[in-house]
Formats: structure tokens, sequence, C-alpha cells
């Protein structure tokens, strides 16, 4: 269990030209000598992002690079919240199976490697290692490749963070990132993803990270749906601000099992 952490720390994040001062309780472990403050990240295409950038680039390694925080990306292309029981290449594609694993303290990615120290260029873990908090980064595929309901949606985020929030975990859960079409207009899956995200939105007003606002295109883009490098830094500035400012003061960490 991490111990409370105490104190002030000011950091400034510099994530591809992107500087924001952010302060909190939070990130004093650092500056203490306390265990940094660990976040998993679970997530679609937009999370694992090894098509569209490197390692170094996406989000979750970039908030990793902070001063108190260490991150266990878990992102998985094509994936869901919605138990949708899809594979691809034997790799199963929604959520529940990579959640279930980590609640009993177990890497989903060493099960998936067969023991082997990576899998998808990312290092495994046996066991996995305590953490703090877990990001929940789905929806894309749930709303416009699998034709789930927002309503469907909703209850499996709900639930999700349900198990994770008994389990003694701090959950963020991210709004959808907008989807365009070539000229730059918004693709007609937008009214559904907004719909989400005001839920979202009204049910976790401090437990929710902004990946939709603010992403433009082609700017933040490599293609209509995935994020380019300088998206990525924004998902990372916003995801920081979040457990700087607004994140519960005690962290904990889930039971081991």
């Amino acid at each position: 269990m991490a111990g409370r952490r105490t104190g002030r720390l000011v950091v400034l994040i510099v994530l591809s030209g992107l500087l924001s001062p952010v302060s909190s309780a939070r990130a004093a472990g650092a500056a203490a000598g306390d265990a940094a403050y660990t976040v998993i990240c679970n997530g679609d295409s937009n999370t694992q992002a090894l098509a569209f950038v490197s390692v170094q680039e996406n989000w979750c390694e970039l908030l990793g690079e902070q001063p108190g925080v260490v991150t266990i990306n878990r992102g998985v292309g094509a994936s869901g919240i919605v138990s949708n029981g899809l594979r691809t290449f034997g790799v199963p594609l929604w959520a529940g199976f990579y959640t279930a694993y980590e609640l009993a303290g177990v890497d989903p990615f060493y099960v998936l490697s067969h023991g082997a120290a990576t899998w998808g260029r990312r290092p495994t873990f046996d066991p996995l290692p305590a953490y703090d908090a877990v990001i929940l980064a789905y929806g894309t595929n749930d709303l416009t490749a699998y034709g789930y309901s927002v309503s469907a949606v909703f209850k499996a985020i709900k639930r999700t963070r349900r198990r994770f929030r008994r389990a003694g975990a701090d959950v963020f859960v991210a709004t959808v990132p907008p989807i365009f079409r070539r000229d730059g207009t918004p693709s007609g899956d937008d009214a559904v993803i907004r719909e989400l995200n005001d839920r979202i939105r009204r049910a976790f007003p401090g437990g929710y990270v902004e990946f939709y606002e603010g992403m433009t295109y082609p700017d933040d883009y490599s293609d209509s749906t995935h994020m380019n490098a300088h998206g990525h830094a924004k998902r990372a500035a916003a995801v920081l601000r979040r457990l700087l400012d607004e994140a519960p003061a005690s962290p904990a960490s889930p039971p081991r099992r």
C-alpha cells in the first residue's frame, strides 16, 4: 500500500512543445523519496499506437517520463470496453480479459506472451507491479466498428470502473476522441461519441480525462482516427493535469492475489 503523500511540488511538462505548469501533493512523493505513483493505461489502438508513433512518443510512455509517475501501457489495437468475445490472431479484443488479470495482480501481457520478457514491444512483468491508478481509454471501436449503443458502452465503463475502485485503485475514464473525415469535418459517428462523452463528464466530474476537446485534424492526427506525436503529447498533458490537480490525495494499490 503506498503511503500518503504530503507537501507540494511544481512540475513543468514539456511535451512536444506543450508547456503546462501543474502542482499537487500527489507528485510530492518523488521529492520525498516515496514510491512513484504507478498508472496502468488500458485502451485501444490510440493507447497501443505502435503503427502510428514510436513507443517514446506514445501518450502513456510520455506520461511515465514525468517525475513521480510510472506507467504500464496495456493498450491493444481494435479492442473495446464491451465484452465482445472477439479475437484477432488469438488476441482478445475486449477490455475485460486484461482488466480481470490486472485486478488479480497478474500482467495480461505476460500471459499472452507465455512468459516472454516482452509482448507487443512492451515489457512484461511477473508479477504485475502494484499500481495506484488505472486509465480506461475505450469507446471508439465499441461505437463505430462494433456498433454498440451508447448505453451499452457506458454500462461497461461503469462496471469496469466500479471493480477497480472496489479494489482500491483510482480510476480515470477518458472521453472518446473525435474521428474526422478527410476534409476535416467530424465523422458521421460524432453524435454518438459526443453523447457518450457527455455521460462520462456528468458521471465522473473529477475522474475523467479529456481526450475529445482540443483535438484537431490534421494537426493531431496521422489519419482520420489515430493520433500523431503531437496528439499523443496533448493526451499525456491532459492526463497529467488530471492526475496532479484533481485526483484524490491518497493513492492506494489494489490487493495482490
